[in-house]
């Protein structure tokens, strides 16, 4: 078994609510514990800011190291192709290996777009289709009706707690 055993997980449960005074003191309750929430997660949220601030600091010069021995890597093999991979496309060291792939890329121009619609090249352009809800809102039901769509309307409950400034409640 692993050193750190699973918790299980305990259910929380509330009281039930019967009364407009006893929802009322649900949503006081609510209203505090979503104070204190916002106070860990912020608390919490300076804490990691710090930790990747501090991590970064340590990681950003070897990132930096990485690069330029990369470069310096890629300068020696770009300078010795002739030499070093004439049998071989890359060379076995001890810690790894170094060499060349073969790389291709499409370079477009500006009007490179606009061509591939005049000659019907379709497959070459790239077509997002997406329902934009937000428009069908606004259609009656009988066009949603026409396309497979409804309207769906959900009574849904809701609360807002109400936010007291300490300087109020004295």
């Amino acid at each position: 078994m692993s050193k750190t055993a699973a918790v299980k997980e305990k259910k929380v449960f509330a009281e039930p609510i019967t009364t407009l005074a006893e929802a009322d003191e649900a949503l006081h309750r609510l209203a505090d514990m979503m104070r204190n929430l916002k106070g860990i997660e912020a608390d919490a949220e300076k804490a990691i800011d710090l930790i990747v601030e501090e991590k970064l600091k340590l990681a950003n010069p070897i990132r930096e190291q990485i690069g330029a021995i990369e470069e310096e890597l890629a300068s020696f093999m770009a300078k010795n192709k002739a030499s070093l991979f004439t049998e071989k496309r890359s060379q076995e060291l001890n810690y790894g290996t170094i060499g060349f792939r073969k790389s291709t890329k499409i370079r477009a121009c500006k009007d490179t777009l606009k061509w591939c619609k005049e000659f019907g090249y379709i497959e070459a352009i790239k077509v997002e289709e997406k329902l934009r809800k937000e428009v069908m809102e606004d259609w009656a039901d009988e066009k949603l009706r026409q396309v497979g769509a409804k309207r769906e309307v959900r009574d849904l409950p809701y609360y807002e707690t109400t936010e007291f400034n300490i300087r109020d409640l004295t």
